[in-house]
């Protein structure tokens, strides 16, 4: 349970730090520094397309086992979005769907997981395009926890997902938007010295988040979000998050973010397993390739099941 729980994590971590465009958190910045920032997340929120690569590592211990978990992570792959897809719309539900719906990529994840000190490596490959995900065989039995037998690619449709999942659990759209209370607990941010990545001059800015201060100071919000999953009264007790962002001198794209820090959470119930959690990661990506075409062929033999629908099924 602990390695599907950090199999999901990594992933979400990863995609999550790819395509979005964080607020400009300026802080104490001098007004060229913060200039860069805003200038960045506006060239971010108009990107249409890019690469990236990967590698991340965690270390997992508590709620089920007090055994370690290591969890090793490279992956690459393409995405392509529209940038203003969800202009215009006011729901939250449909500009989530038209999001979806213009995403296109191609993903591949290696997975090397040591536990009860045997090591086993796992390769994961995501496919999507117009709001079709297809997922490797191999992903579906590490997140189903069962073997998905003769099957090369599982398919799942996800229009009109994000509805169903709002209507079942009942999560609020404020549960998704931050408080002006919560944007003091977001941590420092300084510049540090210029560096280089991949041949291209960056500023270095860097974010330093205190996540008791944060996740106290929006418990009501995240104690909404987290119950439908089974993890209400979680709390995050202790943990320190240094994250440094690269910032393009000539062109003000991101080429490369970086994630580090600790935590604990206590408090989680998950498929009756209860008790404490506690974590180590570091994440690297870097981005290229930007606004870059993006080609995606689904294989036409695969059919794509409609995850609303199977919510629904699920829930009667």
């Amino acid at each position: 349970m602990v390695k599907r729980m950090s199999t999901l994590l990594a992933m979400l971590l990863i995609g999550v730090l790819a395509v979005a465009a964080e607020d400009v958190n300026c802080g104490d910045l001098s007004e060229a520094d913060c200039q860069i920032l805003i200038d960045n997340s506006a060239r971010m929120h108009d990107l249409s397309a890019f690469h990236f690569e990967a590698e991340m590592s965690l270390e997992v211990q508590g709620v089920a086992s007090q055994d370690i978990l290591k969890l090793g992570m490279t992956g690459s792959g393409d995405l392509a979005m529209d940038a203003a897809a969800a202009e215009g719309i006011d729901d939250m539900a449909e500009q989530a769907e038209a999001i979806i719906g213009s995403l296109a990529g191609q993903m591949r994840f290696v997975l090397s997981m040591i536990e009860d000190g045997k090591t086993e490596t796992i390769e994961l490959d995501m496919l999507m395009r117009d709001s079709i995900f297809l997922f490797s065989g191999s992903m579906m039995d590490e997140l189903m926890g069962a073997p998905m037998e003769d099957m090369d690619w599982f398919g799942l449709d996800l229009t009109g997902a994000i509805d169903a999942v709002l209507e079942q659990t009942d999560i609020s759209e404020e549960a998704f938007q931050d408080s002006p209370e919560q944007a003091e607990y977001m941590g420092t941010i300084t510049r540090l010295d210029d560096s280089v990545v991949n041949d291209v001059p960056v500023a270095v800015f860097e974010s330093l988040a205190d996540l008791d201060a944060l996740m106290a100071g929006g418990a009501e919000s995240i104690d909404e979000f987290m119950a439908p999953l089974g993890m209400a009264g979680a709390m995050i007790s202790s943990g320190e998050i240094t994250h440094r962002h690269y910032v393009g001198l000539d062109d003000g794209y991101t080429y490369r973010q970086e994630m580090s820090g600790a935590f604990r959470v206590n408090g989680l119930n998950i498929e009756g397993a209860s008790g404490d959690l506690a974590a180590t990661m570091s994440l690297v990506i870097d981005l290229s390739a930007f606004n870059e075409p993006v080609e995606v062929e689904l294989p036409e033999d695969v059919p794509a099941f409609p995850l609303a629908m199977m919510l629904a099924m699920g829930n009667r």
